[in-house]
């Protein structure tokens, strides 16, 4: 698709009602995750730990799930794995690792929210945050 015909497809969208409407949930999704607690936004980075080359419906639920017992936060990691490995998540051993090391970074809402500006709090992210399988 050339440059032409992506800003004539993002004229249309803009102009389609129930893509606003989606688009407007979803922003409107984000401010009030802003305004959730550290161990909200943990869940959300132990979230993405999971989804990365997997499926975000499998996430999801592993998420919904261990979130409820604060497995992310308190399970050891070999039951961490087990739990993983038992809800079909892929890579679970690595996954459980990239958790378990997270957890140092429990208080991340104020971490990242600390920095000036975006470019910063995501360079410490790359930094600090394993995730890469």
């Amino acid at each position: 698709m050339g440059k032409e015909e992506l800003k004539d497809l993002v004229k249309r969208l803009q102009r389609d009602d129930m893509v606003r409407e989606k688009v407007e949930q979803r922003t409107k999704g984000f401010h009030q995750k802003n305004q959730e607690c550290n161990r909200s936004w943990f869940n959300e980075l132990c979230f993405c730990l999971l989804t990365a080359n997997s499926s975000a419906a499998k996430g999801l639920e592993i998420q919904n799930y261990l979130s409820r017992i604060d497995g992310f936060g308190q399970m050891p990691q070999e039951k961490l794995a087990e739990t993983l490995r038992g809800m079909g998540q892929r890579f679970y051993q690595k996954r459980s690792e990239f958790i378990v090391a997270a957890r140092k970074n429990k208080q991340i809402k104020d971490i990242v929210t600390g920095f000036d500006g975006e470019r910063e709090a995501r360079e410490w992210l790359v930094n600090n945050i394993k995730g890469r399988l």
